[in-house]
């Protein structure tokens, strides 16, 4: 039933010129909470990514999802919590995420998810783009648009391109 995503690899994926992959590697439909819409307009500023992210969401239905914060505080922001109800509501394929905490609570109730470097592994393996160019698109990330990832994620993903 298609994929949910956060707005963290859109974000990314855009900055590399990639927001495209997650519709070239997995059917529809699309799906994005509006509090996750709000953050990925919110977190662009500059004016030709914003044309380009706005462009890419018109391929995402936008879903209006009042997240169930929990009562105790809590690492999620509501954009995170909009994605796991969304996801548990419209039951996808995969579910595109960055975020550590919600990748966990995602795995937990046993959703597929994939984030910005799984996407470039995965559009690797099916030859959508090289290995090169998965490589430099990371390393990109990495120097010039604060992607922060664990070294040990990082070097798994290096060897996955091999």
């Amino acid at each position: 039933m298609g994929a949910v995503s956060n707005a963290s690899p859109l974000i990314f994926l855009n900055k590399i010129g990639q927001v495209q992959l997650p519709r070239k590697l997995f059917r529809g439909p699309f799906l994005i909470s509006s509090h996750v819409r709000f953050e990925i307009l919110e977190a662009i500023e500059d004016g030709e990514e914003k044309k380009s992210l706005q462009a890419e969401l018109t391929h995402w239905k936008v879903k209006e999802i009042k997240p169930d914060l929990p009562k105790h505080e809590s690492p999620g922001s509501p954009a995170d919590w909009s994605v796991f109800k969304l996801a548990r509501q419209s039951r996808p394929d995969v579910v595109l995420a960055d975020d550590r905490f919600l990748r966990r609570i995602l795995s937990a109730a046993q959703f597929p998810v994939l984030g910005t470097l799984g996407i470039l592994t995965l559009a690797t393996r099916r030859k959508i783009i090289s290995a090169k160019e998965a490589r430099a698109s990371a390393e990109l990330l990495v120097e010039k648009h604060r992607f922060w990832i664990d070294a040990s994620v990082y070097s798994r993903f290096l060897r996955s391109l091999k």
